[in-house]
């Protein structure tokens, strides 16, 4: 029999991005997130993400969660 110690931890991180072209500001979590790509010259990962508002996909680098939500 299986028994649980301790629960794990069941948080989705949220992240938030400022739209290059309209300027809007939304909200996202990273399933959202439609292509990722890794810069080798930056070394930095690089997401696609359609803006809410007007479509634009720009790349952007991947930002730091601003708050976490339980699932």
């Amino acid at each position: 029999m299986i028994k649980i110690i301790k629960p794990g931890n069941n948080i989705t991180p949220i992240y938030r991005h400022v739209c290059n072209r309209c300027g809007c500001k939304y909200e996202f979590e990273q399933e959202d997130v439609k292509v990722k790509s890794f810069d080798q010259r930056e070394g930095q990962e690089i997401w696609f993400l359609p803006c809410p508002e007007c479509g634009n996909s720009s790349g952007f680098v991947k930002p730091r969660p601003i708050k976490n939500r339980e699932k």
